[in-house]
């Protein structure tokens, strides 16, 4: 793995910890303020991540999912009105 892959996917979690560490040791209020800026900045960076790859992967799994849907567009539909299990007949 490169060293520019490692900060990448490290850099978020440094972030956090350096703000969480500022906001703990900090009195002064701009080391607060830079601290939870920090804090935030991480936050945000790990949403717009899990986000993207949520994304790719829901657009790399479109084709089985169509293929799927294909599947059963080709069977007969039922209508579930009118489609009643043999205990409901029974019963009525």
């Amino acid at each position: 793995m490169s060293l520019e892959r490692v900060w990448y996917e490290t850099s978020p979690i440094v972030y956090a910890l350096g703000g969480v560490t500022v906001l703990l040791g900090a009195s002064d209020t701009l080391a607060r303020v830079s601290g939870a800026l920090l804090v935030l900045a991480a936050a945000t960076i790990l949403r717009l991540r899990w986000v993207y790859r949520n994304r790719r992967r829901e657009v790399r799994e479109a084709p089985a999912v169509r293929a799927a849907r294909r599947q059963t567009s080709d069977q007969k539909p039922v209508d579930k009105r009118r489609a009643r299990t043999a205990a409901q007949r029974e019963r009525a």
